[in-house]
């Protein structure tokens, strides 16, 4: 389950209850309590509920069907800080893979400013921002569609993508963390990245808050293993650097204190 289909879930369980303890909320999502605290501090700055002691509550303003617009709504701004972050790091006439996740999407727009870009993706929502809104080149790849993500995953979509060398690899992750690096929810997926990775001159991972702190089944990589962490707000850690490489954290500077 990532982060934002937990979410939605406490959402969901607030809007029946109106109130729910963590320990209430650990025991239907099956993760521990310092997970649920976590979330329960993200979506609290999102204005989506109200901490209590020992849980939280659903703010009077939060209706069943406004709450899961209201965290989109934020989610999107998060990402658009990262998004805009990570542009700042592609020159021109580059070639650049790209996963299928929401948070690349929201880099997608700020890459119209450069001209000469080839876009390998594995997202079909990511192909079509891209052909609407740069003048990239885009190559997109083969393999099974899956349904809820909307985006080609399998052997032969890892394959595709070991048929090019890119400048850049920007991708996302279910969560990710200084000991346990960037991990995922699914097996396919961190297949993927790793090739992404592995064809790439530089790596770049973009993960909003809600990522932070959060480990997953399937390991994509160590933090050392990447060039860049972009995300939108401070992780308590800066570079990170082991056996001479290092992986340089990008933040708003209004979130370092």
């Amino acid at each position: 389950m990532t982060n934002e289909e937990r979410h939605a879930q406490i959402l969901q369980l607030l809007n029946e209850k109106k109130s729910i303890s963590v320990h209430e909320l650990s025991s239907v999502l099956l993760v521990s309590g310092a997970t649920i605290r976590r979330d329960l501090a993200a979506m609290e700055q999102a204005g989506l509920l109200s901490r209590s002691h020992g849980g939280a509550t659903l703010l009077k303003s939060t209706a069943a069907e406004t709450a899961p617009i209201k965290y989109e709504q934020a989610m999107l701004r998060e990402r658009r800080i990262i998004g805009e972050l990570a542009s700042s790091l592609i020159r021109p006439n580059s070639t650049i893979f790209l996963d299928s996740s929401e948070t690349c999407g929201a880099f997608i727009p700020f890459l119209k400013q450069y001209n000469y870009l080839s876009v390998v993706t594995n997202g079909l929502k990511n192909a079509l921002a891209l052909s609407q809104n740069t003048t990239a080149k885009i190559y997109f790849a083969s393999g099974t569609i899956t349904p809820d993500t909307d985006c080609c995953l399998g052997s032969d979509t890892v394959q595709y993508f070991g048929r090019f060398y890119a400048d850049y690899a920007v991708f996302s992750a279910s969560g990710v963390t200084e000991e346990t690096g960037a991990t995922d929810t699914s097996f396919e997926q961190a297949a993927l990245k790793r090739m992404m990775m592995q064809n790439a001159k530089v790596k770049i991972l973009l993960c909003d808050h809600t990522k932070l702190d959060n480990t997953f089944l399937c390991q994509i990589c160590s933090l050392s293993d990447l060039d860049y962490l972009v995300t939108n707000q401070n992780p308590g850690y800066k570079e990170i650097t082991k056996n001479g490489h290092t992986c340089k954290i990008l933040f708003p500077e209004e979130t370092r204190a």
